[in-house]
């Protein structure tokens, strides 16, 4: 493949430091630390002078909570916004500093300046997690207005824990009627104890795919959103799961890069040696791996650094998150079905490939799932 004129995303770790305690983060190496602006121009001139190598470029701002470094974000942005104008900036923030003169910031470089909001439901299940260091939740700390007026349909990033499964249903519900854009995520390199929340799990995907079949004029929340028509394109050495190591790229505070933050020296410490520079363009899951084999590979809602949290290696999918992703993907298809049979018309060229994956879903999606999850 020619990764010449891609878009290219550099992220740039401003600080290893958060204001909170999730407990399902996967950063365990954080520290005070954070990049300077010698580093962080250092690295944006090398990455975004040649601009023939790309189509469009990003930065994404990274922490910890990337706004404990304010200044730092100041300084770039200033630098980016005289001496590379057509360059745009993301970050996820966990919404709690952004008050005041951050917003008034924010607002007005808000058609370059992206933010994506973390919230993980109501009040009592974004507080199960999503905590303070002495322990008080961070909900009230949140202006969900600004996030909602500032960015209309804002995307939220909902992370779904295991404490946190029994209320899945309710807390897509309660963002999307807040107004925001849902993309639920399941945490990596946790224990989902299936055994005990299988249950919980099913009811709830049950909940949303009847939710969003009953009302086809409803977004459907990403993380049920699939193209079923990939389930027809074979697999190839040109796979990836997302562009990590390829059209993008990590730096750390030093200035060091690697393929994402999550295998960056602050989420597995030491083990990111093996990742500095390492370009991911050659990489392809190998011979052995099942997943190679496996026909939902490219509906697959996972990571290099998500399979390496799970199995310690960059190929391999957990058992566990293996059935839940089945069990999205099985969400997905009664989903389209729905709403298919709902349209009553003559079904086009695709609609009849997503007819055909879902009744190929529907027989063999739980093929040995529930068997490999309890190993």
């Amino acid at each position: 493949m020619d990764y010449q004129n891609e878009n290219k995303t550099i992220m740039l770790i401003v600080t290893e430091n958060c204001n909170l305690r999730c407990s399902y983060c996967y950063e365990e190496n954080k520290t005070f630390r954070m990049m300077d602006f010698k580093t962080a121009k250092s690295v944006i001139d090398k990455e975004f002078a040649d601009d023939s190598t790309y189509r469009n470029g990003e930065i994404e701002l990274f922490g910890g909570e990337a706004f404990l470094n304010f200044d730092l974000i100041k300084e770039i942005y200033d630098y980016v916004d005289s001496t590379y104008p057509n360059i745009t900036f993301s970050t996820t923030t966990n919404g709690t500093l952004i008050h005041s003169d951050l917003q008034d910031w924010l607002y007005e470089r808000r058609k370059k300046f992206l933010c994506t909001l973390s919230l993980d439901g109501p009040e009592q299940v974004h507080d199960k997690n999503r905590v303070f260091h002495d322990g008080t939740g961070s909900f009230n700390s949140i202006d969900f207005s600004f996030f909602r007026e500032t960015w209309p349909g804002c995307s939220v990033k909902m992370t779904i824990s295991p404490d946190s499964i029994s209320n899945l249903f309710e807390s897509v519900v309660f963002t999307e009627e807040l107004g925001f854009d849902c993309m639920a995520t399941f945490a990596s390199g946790v224990k989902w104890n299936l055994s005990e929340n299988l249950d919980d799990l099913v009811r709830n995907l049950s909940g949303l795919a009847k939710r969003y079949s009953d009302d086809p004029s409803l977004k459907i929340c990403r993380m049920l959103d699939l193209d079923l028509r990939y389930l027809f394109y074979p697999f190839d050495n040109d796979f990836r799961y997302c562009g990590a190591g390829v059209t993008k790229k990590c730096y750390d505070r030093n200035g060091n890069a690697y393929p994402c933050q999550g295998l960056s020296p602050l989420t597995i410490g030491a083990k990111a040696s093996d990742y500095l520079n390492r370009d991911f363009k050659d990489f392809t899951l190998s011979e052995k791996n099942p997943c190679r084999l496996c026909r939902w590979v490219r509906l697959c809602r996972t990571c290099y650094a998500a399979n390496f949290m799970e199995t310690n290696d960059l190929e391999m999918n957990g058992h566990e998150m293996c059935l839940i992703n089945r069990l999205c993907i099985l969400a997905s298809a009664k989903i389209q079905f729905a709403r298919l049979m709902k349209k009553g018309a003559a079904f086009s060229d695709d609609e009849q490939m997503v007819l055909k994956a879902v009744s190929i879903i529907q027989d063999h999606i739980m093929d040995d799932a529930l068997e490999a999850a309890k190993r």
